[in-house]
């Protein structure tokens, strides 16, 4: 009876142990593309190339990513641009030629673009590391739960054996 009961639980952890591990590969996989992702947030740069480096699984974010900060920086560069350029044509008192207004303004516009751009960038990566540390600690989570269910089979799968042990018949000392 034993023998029965031990191999039924110990199938049945198999299957536990089976489909926990597909848990954690899919919650490593997942995790691994969350660290490409906020290499890519990291790296500041918005380049095509840049974006072949995301994982296929944020392809989504990284866009949806790359247009907010791209709007969201050029809409606060046009709003407060021309407020520092009529700073900064006061300062010179008018006494600038079309070309150096046009250079000011360029400036102007890249810097504040940059700094909008830079601000939504540690955003980006603040929400990431606070994803990343769920999911870890969701990963060591089913990890804790794999090695559990191992060391069960391995206790049951002793017990069985000692139990196929116990029924062998013992005979009288053969000394």
């Amino acid at each position: 009876m034993g023998i029965l009961l031990f191999t039924a639980l110990t199938v049945d952890l198999f299957y536990q142990k089976s489909r926990v591990e597909d848990e954690l590969v899919n919650i490593t996989n997942y995790l691994t593309d969350v660290q490409a992702y906020s290499s890519f947030v990291g790296s500041g740069s918005f380049s095509a190339q840049d974006l072949t480096g995301v994982p296929g699984s944020m392809m989504g974010r990284a866009i949806q990513y790359m247009n907010y900060a791209h709007n969201t920086a050029m809409a606060y560069a046009n709003q407060n641009g021309p407020t520092l350029e009529a700073m900064y044509s006061q300062q010179m008192q008018g006494n600038q030629t079309p070309e150096q207004q046009q250079k000011m303004h360029n400036y102007v516009i890249r810097t504040l673009y940059m700094q909008k751009r830079e601000e939504i960038s540690k955003r980006e990566a603040s929400r990431l590391h606070v994803l990343e540390t769920k999911v870890g600690a969701r990963k060591n989570k089913k990890q804790t739960q794999y090695d559990e269910i191992t060391k069960l089979i391995d206790t049951y799968q002793k017990m069985r054996d000692k139990s196929i042990d116990d029924m062998i018949p013992k005979f009288g000392n053969n000394g």
